[in-house]
Parts: structure tokens; sequence; C-alpha cells
């Protein structure tokens, strides 16, 4: 709901909005149902399999847990996946932001955010991302409200 579906979409060469909608529509599936669901049966199956690797992890560190138990890399996949999709979405902003100029420093200022990140307690990293999400809804609210005469309800 934060608008990142958008960025996605808008990136596409498709020329038939009918086309791109129905591509756009299944991102919620994929996005909501395929990687909730998976990342939630990962949760609960380490939670049966090691119920005691999860006695010191909170809400911020427990996909982060179970993915560590997989036995093909769970946390690489999990933060090379995150961080590509993150630079990309940030990198979009960005350009639109400053038409298309000066990508050089975003990826240097993204790169070093990187390494605050993880040297970070990972509590107070959530908190900032948590924070930065937010400002990326305000646009979205506020054009909903510039845009709700344009609105039609069937």
């Amino acid at each position: 709901g934060s608008g990142t579906a958008a960025i996605t979409a808008a990136a596409t060469s498709e020329q038939n909005p009918v086309r791109q909608a129905y591509v756009s529509m299944t991102a919620v599936f994929w996005d909501t149902v395929v990687m909730c669901l998976l990342s939630g049966l990962v949760i609960v199956t380490n939670m049966i399999l090691h119920p005691d690797s999860l006695a010191c992890a909170n809400e911020g560190s427990l996909v982060d847990v179970a993915f560590s138990y997989l036995p093909f890399g769970g946390n690489t996949f999990l933060s090379v996946t995150t961080l590509i999709g993150w630079s990309y979405m940030g990198q979009q902003a960005y350009g639109y932001l400053t038409g298309n100029k000066g990508f050089l420093y975003y990826k240097l200022a993204y790169l070093a955010m990187i390494f605050i990140g993880a040297i970070l307690p990972l509590r107070f990293v959530w908190e900032c991302a948590d924070l930065v999400n937010a400002f990326m809804v305000i646009p979205s609210v506020g054009a909903l409200f510039l845009l709700q005469k344009e609105l039609r309800i069937t």
C-alpha cells in the first residue's frame, strides 16, 4: 500500500494499458500471497524444528533468524534480493526527483547506508526504514485526496 508497485509498473515497455494492468494486478498476488506465505512457512517450520532459535528474536529479526536455518543460504538470498529491490525503487525515485542526473551519488549513498545499517542495532534500522516508508506514503495519500473527485466507485 505504499506505492512501490507503481514504480515497477512504470518501468514497463508495454504499450497496451489493459495488458499492463493485468500484469500489475499480479504484483499483489506475488508479494502478498506467495512471498508472505513462503516467509510464514519458513518461520513456522523453524519454530517447529528449532524452537530455541527464536528465544532472543524480536519482530524485526524473526524472518532473519528463520531464514538463517535454511540449508542453501537463506539469509544471503533474503539480503541480496531485498537490497536489489529497494535499490531499484530508490534509484527510480531519485531519478524522478533529479531528472535522471547524478545516479553515482545515489549509488554511493546507498552503499554507505548498507554499511551503516549493518553496524547499527537492528531495531534502530527498522525504525529508520519505517520512517522512510512513511515519507514514501505521504505523496500517495496526498494524491488520493487531490484526486478524490476523479474517482468513480461503481
